[in-house]
Order: structure tokens, then C-alpha cells, then sequence
């Protein structure tokens, strides 16, 4: 009985101790680098995207990450980099709404962007067919001639449409879920200020790992394609 009893102590201990650790979405940690490749509608390569975590801090029980993220021809000249913000807690993995809008400029008050949960756009860590996710909204305003020009962008119909994969050329085949959803834009003072239709955007996210596959496309003839082509995880 006594080496029964010291056995079960043991055997409690070491599950004690072999618990595994509370699983985050690597990309949001400090030192996580990933690259995309940024694609036309043809397929031709337009350029990179670097996204490299500098710093991350807890913040409203969420781990917030921030980036530098450079952008880059495709012959890989640097154009310029911005800041962009990461998050995620124990359910949901999170981003920016901003950074999945072309030419859209960053400013000297960003850092409070990591404090709007509005401006957030969530993914489940466990999602499901049928689920559908929060919206996110944001404005952005630019320089004219006439003054300051304004855009309200919004983030809606989102939902985890199917289990789909992808195959990422430097990659390999992955499991994810496709998530899809409209970009709505609308500028105060201008028709009405009545909402049209952006974009039309169809992700491909892995849990753990974020949005590995992002195509954005609207009637006008823009498409914007980004593919994750690599990255390294601390």
C-alpha cells in the first residue's frame, strides 16, 4: 500500500508540473517575424509585407503587441514601415481593423488604437462553420486641397464561411478556416454620407498562427492579394 500511495504522489506531481502552459497565438509574441507576399490579380508578385513584434505588454487582459511592419517592392526596396497592433487573450486572437485597408495612413496617435475595441477585428481561437464575428470601424483622415477628407471605414458580415485549406508555396498545405467579409466606406459631407460597398474580402486564418492568406476585391477593379511566405516564432 505504501508504494502504491508513493506512486500516486509521484504520478500527481509530475501531472502537476507536465500541464501545459496556456497556448497564445504566437504571432502576437515579442521577436515573432513573419513575411507576406503581396500579389496581383494575375498572380504576379507586387511586393512584401515584414511584420516584426518589437514590444508587447499586457494591457485590459490582453497581451498588446506592437509592430513594425515594412513594406516593400518586389524587387525588395524598402517603401516605408508603419506601426500595427497585435492582441489575444485566453478565446480570441486579434488585430488591427486598419492594416487590412490599402493606403490607408498611419498617425501620431496610433498607439491609442491598442485601446479601442472597436477598431479590433477577432478571431476565435476554436471557431465553427456558421459562426459569425464582431464588426470593427475606424477613420481615416487624409490632407486635400479643400481641407481635411475624411473616410468611415466598417468591417461587417463577417463570418467563418467553411474549413477550407491553402497551399502557401514556402509553406506547404495548411488547415484553416475561411472568414469572410464587406468593407463598407463611407465620407461625411460627400453623397449624403451614404455607406457603399467597399471591398469584398475573403481570409484564410490558422489558430496560432493568424491570417495566412488575406484577398481583398471590389467592382472597380481593385484586388489585393497578401500570402504568408514565411515566418519565425520564438
Amino acid at each position: 500500500m505504501k508504494n502504491v500511495w508513493k506512486g500516486l504522489t509521484i504520478f500527481l506531481l509530475c501531472t502537476a508540473f507536465s500541464r501545459p502552459a496556456q497556448l497564445i497565438p504566437l504571432p502576437v509574441k515579442q521577436g515573432a517575424m513573419l513575411t507576406y507576399l503581396r500579389l496581383d490579380a494575375q498572380g504576379r508578385a507586387t511586393g512584401y509585407v515584414n511584420m516584426n513584434i518589437i514590444s508587447t505588454q499586457p494591457v485590459k487582459g490582453k497581451f498588446i503587441s506592437r509592430s513594425e511592419t515594412q513594406y516593400l517592392t518586389r524587387k525588395r526596396v524598402l517603401i516605408g514601415s508603419l506601426p500595427e497592433f497585435y492582441a489575444c487573450d485566453s478565446m480570441f486572437y486579434y488585430v488591427t481593423a486598419r492594416q487590412w485597408i490599402v493606403d490607408v495612413k498611419h498617425t501620431a496617435n496610433d498607439e491609442r488604437v491598442a485601446e479601442s475595441p472597436s477598431s479590433w477585428l477577432s478571431y476565435p481561437l476554436n471557431p465553427a462553420v456558421g459562426d459569425t464575428l464582431a464588426p470593427a470601424l475606424f477613420i481615416d483622415t487624409k490632407p486635400g486641397p479643400d481641407g481635411p477628407s475624411t473616410t468611415n471605414y466598417r468591417i461587417v458580415n463577417r463570418k467563418v464561411a467553411s474549413t477550407d485549406s491553402v497551399l502557401l508555396p514556402q509553406i506547404g498545405k495548411l488547415d484553416a478556416w475561411k472568414i469572410t467579409a464587406d468593407i463598407m466606406a463611407s465620407r461625411p459631407g460627400l453623397g449624403e454620407g451614404r455607406a457603399y460597398r467597399y471591398a469584398t474580402v475573403e481570409e484564410w486564418f490558422v489558430p496560432r498562427l493568424g491570417v495566412v492568406q488575406h484577398i481583398r476585391k471590389n467592382e472597380t477593379g481593385l484586388y489585393y492579394k497578401l500570402q504568408l511566405r514565411g515566418y519565425k516564432m520564438p
